[in-house]
């Protein structure tokens, strides 16, 4: 039986893979926009990056995730991801998370 923790990891990578699937079907939809292959590139790392994620910042971020009053923000937040937010890691997409929650986010430039 998965972990707390665990259950909480498996969550987040099918929410990134959900939307790089999502991304990969929107790119042979609009195949001359290339932004949705280099997003489901930059989920793809993301996913491979979510084991790194330290437990904390999991905890918190399933908190917040749990108690969200907007619940539009993360499915808005991962659907920016390769066009108007980067991060080089899982980590970086769940402080940025954290930080919108608690009212201090911002689009993250980092590649």
């Amino acid at each position: 039986m998965p972990t707390k923790i665990e259950e909480i990891r498996d969550g987040l990578k099918l929410d990134l893979e959900c939307t790089a699937r999502w991304r990969r079907e929107k790119a042979v939809e609009y195949p001359h926009d290339k932004q949705n292959l280099v997003a489901a590139a930059e989920l793809e790392v993301l996913i491979s990056t979510v084991d790194q994620v330290p437990e904390p910042m999991l905890t918190t971020y399933a908190e917040l995730f749990d108690h969200c009053e907007d619940l539009e923000t993360n499915s808005q937040m991962l659907g920016s991801i390769g066009f108007s937010r980067w991060y080089a890691t899982a980590t970086e997409f769940v402080q940025d998370f954290i930080s919108v929650q608690n009212g201090r986010g911002g689009p993250i430039a980092v590649r």
